[in-house]
Formats: C-alpha cells, sequence, structure tokens
C-alpha cells in the first residue's frame, strides 16, 4: 500500500526535474506567513521563488488544508494533489508559487490559552498575531518583531515555531462602592463614612419624613422603568432594521459585500476572510445569512468555496 501511495511523487520524479524544498536539496527559496485568528483557525501563505523552469513541485506542508488554492505568479490556477502532507504541483514551467489555505488543526487551546505549533519546509516564516490577541509565551526568540497594519509580526529564520496567545477582553470600568465601617475614617476608600451620632432634635432614623423616604424609593423604580423603556424601544428599532433587509454601512456585512465589489463580484471565501480580517467562524456565517438574504450566492468548486454577488450591494446597503 505504501509503495501505491507515493507511486505519483515517484512517477512525477522519474518524467521531470522536481526541485524538492527540503533542508537537505533546495531548488529554491521559500517563506511563509501565519496569521493567527481569535477562533484557532490559521491562513497560511506560502510563496515559493524556484531556481529554474520545472515542470513540477513537490513540497510539504503543516496541518490539514481548508480551501486549498495554489496559483502562480500571475494568479493563474495550477493542478495540484495532496499525497499526506506533501503537495504535487504542476507548475507550467512558473518560477513563482503562491499556496495558500486555512487550517484549524495548528493550534490547540488549554483554558484561555492558544497554543500554535508550526513547522513547515520554508527557509523564513512570519507569525502575524492580529491586536485583539496577545503573545504569553515563544519558544525562542524571533529574529525581528515589526507593527503593522494588521498587528505584530514575529519573523522566524527556518519554518518552524511555537508559540502561546490568549484573546485580549476590553475591560470595562465600573465604579467600584467600597462599605466602610462606621467610626472609620479609612482614607482611600470609595465610599463616605456613616455617622451613628443621632441627628439634632432627637430625631432617629427610623423617624424619617415618609415623603423623602417615597422619593428615594421611587428614583431607583424610575431608572429601572426607563432603562426597560430604552431596551423595548431598542429592540423594536433592531427588529425594524432586520426586517427591511438593509445591510448598514460599516458593518462586517458590507466589508464582505465591499471586497466582493473589489474582486469584480466574486472571491474565494478565504481571499474575503483574510481581506476583512475577522474570525473565520464570524465571517463564514455572515455570508450565510447573505446567502439566505439571496445577495449572494456561494458554491463549492473541487475543495475552494467561492462567493459570488447576486445583487448592487448599493441597493441593499443604507447608512449607519
Amino acid at each position: 500500500m505504501k509503495k501505491r501511495r507515493y507511486l505519483p511523487i515517484i512517477l512525477l520524479m522519474l518524467l521531470a526535474p522536481v526541485p524538492v524544498l527540503t533542508r537537505a536539496r533546495s531548488g529554491g527559496s521559500a517563506t511563509a506567513e501565519v496569521m493567527l485568528f481569535p477562533d484557532g483557525w490559521v491562513d497560511v501563505t506560502i510563496a515559493v521563488e524556484l531556481n529554474e523552469t520545472s515542470s513540477g513541485l513537490i513540497i510539504r506542508i503543516d496541518g490539514e488544508p481548508h480551501d486549498l488554492m495554489v496559483v502562480n505568479g500571475r494568479g493563474i490556477p495550477l493542478n495540484h494533489s495532496l499525497d499526506g502532507s506533501f503537495l504535487i504541483v504542476e507548475t507550467l514551467g512558473s518560477r513563482e508559487i503562491l499556496i495558500s489555505y486555512q487550517t484549524p488543526s495548528l493550534t490547540s487551546k488549554s483554558g484561555v490559552i492558544w497554543n500554535l505549533t508550526v513547522d513547515l519546509d520554508v527557509d523564513r516564516l512570519t507569525v502575524i498575531v492580529p491586536p485583539q490577541l496577545v503573545i504569553v509565551g515563544l519558544s525562542r526568540l524571533p529574529d525581528e518583531i515589526s507593527q503593522s497594519e494588521r498587528g505584530l509580526e514575529f519573523r522566524f529564520s527556518g519554518g518552524s515555531a511555537s508559540l502561546s496567545y490568549k484573546v485580549a477582553h476590553r475591560s470595562v470600568n465600573q465604579p467600584v462602592t467600597t462599605r466602610i465601617p462606621p467610626n472609620t475614617g479609612t482614607v482611600g476608600e470609595a465610599s463616605t463614612p456613616q455617622s451613628t451620632q443621632e441627628p439634632l432634635g432627637g430625631s432617629s432614623p427610623s423617624q424619617t419624613n415618609p415623603s423623602e423616604g417615597l422619593d428615594r424609593m421611587q428614583l431607583p423604580l424610575l431608572a429601572i422603568g426607563g432603562i426597560t423603556l430604552a431596551l423595548i424601544v431598542s429592540m423594536f428599532i433592531l427588529r425594524g432594521k432586520r426586517e427591511s433587509g438593509d445591510v448598514r454601512e460599516g458593518s462586517l456585512d458590507y466589508e464582505i459585500l465591499r471586497e466582493l465589489e473589489r474582486r469584480r463580484g466574486e472571491a474565494r471565501q478565504a481571499d474575503i476572510i483574510r481581506a476583512v480580517q475577522a474570525p473565520r467562524t464570524t465571517v463564514w456565517r455572515k455570508i450565510r445569512r447573505l446567502e439566505e438574504r439571496g445577495i449572494v450566492e456561494v458554491r463549492r468548486e473541487g475543495e475552494v468555496t467561492m462567493v459570488r454577488l447576486k445583487v448592487d450591494p448599493s441597493s441593499v446597503t443604507s447608512q449607519a
């Protein structure tokens, strides 16, 4: 069975000179970018530059690829097949090969910490960490760290790296009230000390004016009623917007439609995810909702998911 499995590789190597990008024998140079997403998926892009013209390429990749795409330097798709972790590409004489795919198999999660382990057959590796992620550990120091619009970029020599990260949650500053015991005047605590001394005239707290107590009781009730009314109004407004079917300008749906427009109405789902820089599962759900509303069409072409515009985006777009 093993001989039959590797038969396509052996035949390809016999029929044409095939550069194998390994550390022992390199037929060119290769670099890779790995972009992290908050949901554990990663976007892998490998760029290969061959030293000489050949009819085929064999390169080892890492992870279980989804939406695998192989094109040449002019963006023309190339025939390819996957045998285990080895990718076999018919280069058609091209010297520039671009390989891209997405995968969840390079990461694992323990509690709130994600761990990335990648091992690609490339000369240089760049790991891109978006702003919403925070690095908490590295297996080795990178050769270079830089900041870009995509986030922090860690560059390593070779194609292997391991790092740990977590999703950063924005903290909401809320006032904290600390109860201070009577007759204490501790400095720096939030609440005001309460006096146990009886007021002048000998009246006790139980003898407070009933109308004042009623006012103090009514204030929280009025506040709760106002908040409830505001929530009800907001629900009706949001429901009205959903029923109208409009895509709000500036929303993620809007960014997806804009990206499709820039790509002449059709694009790979993987390219849209990369362009809008949002979690893969979030973009996937948005695209499926747009499909249910008849705005886009989603279809599979082999291992690739394609998205196509069905209507003019301006006809379903509303201002925020």
